[in-house]
């Protein structure tokens, strides 16, 4: 039995299969498939330009639940990377702050670890490190 998962993870591992995708997926934790089970809502356009308007449409590749939902560890870990990446821009904090902290270590002659840029940017991103 599929585990439901995000519309955003479904539409992240379509997108790592095919950057360009014409598709939208939708967010329904209640639907059934046939059999009973919880399944991924997914529509395809069924012509897409895969590098914009300088091409003619092609018929748009679809895949499989399988090859989507192998692409769900990848996909988790680019959202919650870009979740972690909003945390970290809201705790670095203004960028005329940094800018302040900035001038005065390289006034001080402190533009290494002993800085304070330094040490507040490498507080946030301990406090929030990425996945790997």
């Amino acid at each position: 039995m599929a585990e439901y998962v995000d519309c955003d993870v479904t539409l992240q591992a379509i997108l790592l299969l095919n950057p360009n995708a014409a598709v939208s997926v939708e967010d329904n934790p209640d639907y059934k498939n046939a059999d009973g089970e919880w399944e991924e809502q997914i529509t395809w356009s069924g012509w897409y330009r895969p590098n914009g308007d300088e091409v003619d449409a092609i018929q748009q590749p679809q895949y499989t639940l399988e090859e989507i939902r192998a692409k769900y560890p990848e996909a988790k870990k680019i959202i919650a990377n870009r979740s972690i990446g909003r945390k970290r821009e809201q705790e670095y904090g203004r960028i005329q702050d940094q800018l302040d902290k900035l001038y005065h270590d390289i006034d001080a002659g402190k533009l290494d670890e002993t800085g304070e840029w330094f040490k507040s940017v490498k507080a946030v991103k301990d406090a929030n490190p990425f996945q790997e």
